[in-house]
């Protein structure tokens, strides 16, 4: 039982790291728009759909 929840810390700090990252970039203007709209998951005013990157196929 120790792999499965020492498994658990594991991603939890990956996914906060990941996480603090993109914070950071957002809070200090390094991040583009297109990565913001990706994140907030709004659609494209063009197209009438949602981004590429955000397509699953």
């Amino acid at each position: 039982m120790i792999w499965v929840s020492g498994i658990g810390f594991v991603v939890a700090s990956a996914l906060a790291l990941l996480s603090l990252g993109r914070l950071i970039r957002t809070v200090t203007s390094r991040i583009t728009d297109a990565e913001l709209r990706d994140f907030a998951d709004e659609y494209d005013a063009e197209e009438g759909s949602k981004p590429s990157s955000a397509r699953l196929w």
